[in-house]
């Protein structure tokens, strides 16, 4: 279930300030920009990433056992760029799992019309230091086995048609306070959500942009890596 956007307002006083205008647009985009860019060449539109992928956050507090997500995509073209809706489904980790028994369980995770840019990099929400509030039930969570309340952001780049990655910024704020500096997320392209069919992350494919698949992954063991560099 998604929760409500804390805003940042900013009160403008005097006369307009173009440097300070561009000064706010380079600060709010640099993540962006330190993306990588897609490892396929597009050619002038971005891949088509609707369907279903798993996604996996891989926090900085743990990173070798993220939570996962049945994450479907629905992506519309809008000239270079485009839209993107996430639905995320969770899935169920017992303690200290990455692959048992990720069955869906709780509340699913809207999120509406993200904006896609020509280089096929977002953000959600689009605001630096704009947070999303998330919850998490506790059987979805490998690390603690809590119920988890996030105040994130998260920024991402379209690889290629079966792969997108990116970072987490914000911070846990049930059932302790903690931050999410450094934390990642990849989502490869599923062509079963059976459990037993879901690849592994780590093993089968990263959680992060550092070895872009070569190809989309479908089934655990499929999905060869390589560098992005």
């Amino acid at each position: 279930m998604a929760g409500a956007l804390t805003l940042a307002s900013l009160t403008a006083t005097g006369c307009p300030d173009p440097q300070g205008k561009l000064d706010g647009f380079l600060d709010d985009t640099r993540e962006l920009r330190d993306l990588p860019l897609p490892k396929e060449d597009l050619g002038g539109q971005l891949e088509d990433i609707s369907g279903e992928f798993l996604m996996v956050v891989a926090s900085v507090i743990d990173p070798t056992h993220p939570l996962q997500f049945l994450a479907t995509q629905e992506f519309t073209p809008e000239g270079l760029g485009g839209r993107l809706t996430l639905t995320l489904q969770p899935l169920a980790l017992e303690p200290q799992s990455i692959d048992t028994p990720r069955t869906p369980v709780g509340d699913s995770i809207v999120i509406p019309d993200i904006v896609v840019d020509e280089d096929g990099r977002y953000a959600f929400p689009a605001g630096d230091g704009v947070y999303q509030t998330f919850m998490v039930t506790g059987a979805a969570n490998p690390i603690t086995g809590s119920d988890i309340v996030t105040e994130l952001r998260y920024v991402g780049s379209i690889q290629s048609a079966d792969f997108v990655c990116g970072i987490i910024e914000g911070n846990v704020i049930e059932p302790l306070m903690a931050s999410l500096e450094g934390s990642t997320f990849s989502a490869i392209r599923v062509a079963s959500s059976a459990p037993g069919d879901l690849p592994v992350p780590i093993t089968d494919f990263p959680t992060d942009c550092s070895g872009v698949p070569d190809g989309g992954g479908t089934t655990g063991g499929d999905t060869d890596t390589g560098s992005t560099g």
